[in-house]
């Protein structure tokens, strides 16, 4: 998909989304679908800033790093955040109160510039919670390794673009408790530069990867970007992140 085209079908949603009334927000639980089943996270919107989040935002890890390497840009024509990953791990998300069965569907558009590692070190990240028949109360504590700042969750899914085209699809286990799983939706240099728009079935990867919990239970708990903190410096343009059913 060129960027005009995309950049098109970036403002067809836009216009269409206008007659949806705008998603609620729990501040316990997070904003909440339309009567559609739709939920915008990202368009992102005019005056969208890292540095004044809207309520119901929250930065993880390293605060100042995720302010300064993350902007708001027009890039070839499509808004976007332009995300860079730095010396430290820092997620950017929006808490949200999203039945995962009722809306299943998680879209955007992303253009990956070229990196020195493997994996690239930005990707979309996924939290839930309730589907683990092991899982404590909604007040559990989030994932350790970003600190107390996410909301309760209980299972965390990366979104990332890996190092080639044929591990697309491939899911690699978490590490340890307290990390995410990870599901390579795209990768390869030769794919680098591009815009792609991408279209998941988020529920489809969760059973897969945890095929003893209870989806019916289990709620997105936030939508954000991550960016890796190691040295292999790599940068992400993201746009028109969205759930639906």
């Amino acid at each position: 998909m060129t960027a005009r085209m995309l950049a098109t079908a970036i403002m067809v949603m836009a216009v269409a989304g206008c007659a949806i009334p705008r998603a609620s927000f729990n501040p316990d639980g997070g904003a909440s679908v339309d009567p559609e089943g739709r939920l915008s996270i990202l368009g992102p919107d005019p005056g969208f800033s890292v540095s004044s989040l809207p309520g119901d935002w929250v930065i993880a890890g390293n605060a100042e790093v995720a302010r300064r390497n993350t902007t708001l840009v027009h890039h070839q024509g499509v808004p976007a955040l332009r995300v860079d990953n730095g010396e430290t791990v820092f997620v950017v998300a929006r808490r949200t109160d999203v039945n995962l069965l009722a809306s299943p569907f998680l879209s955007w558009s992303w253009q990956v510039e070229p990196h020195a590692g493997n994996v690239h070190p930005v990707r979309l990240v996924v939290g839930f919670h309730g589907g683990d028949p092991k899982s404590r109360s909604w007040g559990a504590q989030p994932f350790a390794w970003l600190g107390r700042d996410l909301p309760p969750n209980d299972r965390m899914i990366s979104l990332v673009w890996g190092e080639s085209a044929l591990r697309r699809g491939a899911i690699d286990p978490p590490s340890e408790a307290g990390r995410a799983a990870r599901y390579t939706l795209r990768g390869g240099i030769e794919n680098t530069g591009t815009w792609w728009l991408e279209t998941v079935d988020i529920s489809g990867i969760y059973a897969r990867i945890w095929p003893a919990d209870d989806l019916a239970a289990a709620r997105i708990a936030f939508i954000g970007i991550s960016a890796a903190g190691d040295g292999d410096k790599g940068a992400a343009f993201i746009s028109g992140i969205l759930v639906s059913r």
